[in-house]
């Protein structure tokens, strides 16, 4: 089938990464266009062996591989038990092992080197697991693994994690471009926002998470912040809500003005 000419911005936007997908190489050796099967990129790499074995003694939460399924062990001082064969003692999960880039689910990674894609805010994103988390590491709520920075965002915005108790919140933006902030802890009395190492240097806050769970609270910055919300004061440079939940704030940095646009969406309950 012919295929239009057209540059990779014209091409239509894939939401998410296919089970099967092919990126395009140069084979030098004949100098031919070849394609390359998605899932070769990453191929599974485990320093560990995983593999049960009837005279070792297993604890309870322990993973084990077994005739090509994985299991998790139930009960304390597990030997001598075949998987598979009790569900009181072993529990098949589900583990991803490597190889390619599949998109995040719930359950155990095994693999030295584990990238997945995750979709933030309808945009995909790709998420490499830190090394330092030891490995087989049972994934579970994403976006608190991702503020406990357990995941790394690749090829983008720097995810960092904000001590969100003080009654005065500090974002130290490092002179980083951009950079994806998410509170550590429930906001349930006023604060005040402020910033170092940031604006101008650093361009774009697009995402910044926090949870408020006792209203009204009233969130005070300085006068360089400007903000078109009903919520907003921009006499006393106050926003207030009377609603919990999460809210997600952005901040851009106006060189014209030489002021921060801030925008506060929410509650997402």
């Amino acid at each position: 089938m012919a295929l239009q000419n057209a540059r990779i911005d014209q091409l239509p936007q894939n939401g998410q990464i296919p089970s099967l997908a092919y990126v395009a190489i140069m084979n030098m050796d004949n100098t031919i266009t070849e394609r390359l099967e998605l899932s070769k990129i990453l191929p599974t790499i485990t320093s560990q062996n995983f593999e049960w074995v009837v005279t070792n003694e297993y604890g309870i939460d322990e993973v084990v591989t077994y005739s090509g399924k994985w299991y998790q062990s139930l009960i304390t001082a597990n030997e001598g038990n075949v998987p598979g064969i009790d569900i009181l003692i072993w529990e098949e999960i589900n583990v991803n092992t490597g190889g390619g880039i599949p998109i995040w689910e719930s359950g155990f990674y095994v693999a030295d080197e584990v990238i997945v894609a995750k979709a933030i805010d309808d945009e995909m994103y790709l998420f490499r697991l830190s090394i330092d988390e030891s490995r087989p590491f049972e994934s579970i709520d994403f976006e608190v693994e991702l503020a406990a920075v357990k995941w790394k965002q690749i090829g983008g915005p720097e995810t960092r994690e904000v001590n969100t108790a003080p009654s005065t919140i500090n974002f130290n933006c490092a002179g980083i471009k951009e950079l994806l902030l998410i509170g550590n802890a429930p906001i349930d009395e006023n604060k005040t926002f402020s910033f170092t190492n940031a604006f101008p240097n650093t361009l774009r806050l697009p995402f910044i998470k926090f949870l408020i769970t006792d209203t009204p609270v009233t969130f005070t910055f300085d006068a360089s912040f400007k903000m078109s919300d009903p919520k907003w004061n921009n006499v006393t440079w106050e926003w207030t809500t009377e609603e919990d939940g999460i809210y997600i704030m952005s901040l851009t940095f106006d060189w014209i003005n030489m002021q921060h646009i801030v925008t506060i969406n929410g509650p997402f309950i």
